[in-house]
């Protein structure tokens, strides 16, 4: 399936933001987030490498607020959106 939507997954947007799912799924619980099996089985999320994880968890660590579990979902995403719009890829 992510073969034939290479051109849809291969964009900064969705690159990014299933990253950022990656990165939550280890830190929250959420309705929004699918179940740790998915995460480590579906080929939309096992092409990311161990080095481009390494490199998402330094990103991230360095961008978000240290307590994550004290925020909801709702307002991790709306401030890692408020402050990474400028990034460049």
């Amino acid at each position: 399936y992510v073969a034939k939507k290479k051109r849809y997954y291969t964009t900064p947007t969705e690159i990014f933001a299933r990253g950022f799912e990656l990165y939550m799924s280890k830190r929250i619980d959420s309705s929004f987030l699918k179940d740790a099996d998915t995460y480590a089985t579906n080929s939309a999320y096992t092409c990311f490498t161990d080095d481009a994880r390494i490199e998402l968890e330094k990103f991230f660590n360095e961008a978000l607020p240290e307590k994550v579990g004290n925020y909801s979902t709702l307002e991790l995403v709306m401030w890692v959106w408020r402050d990474t719009t400028k990034i460049e890829f």
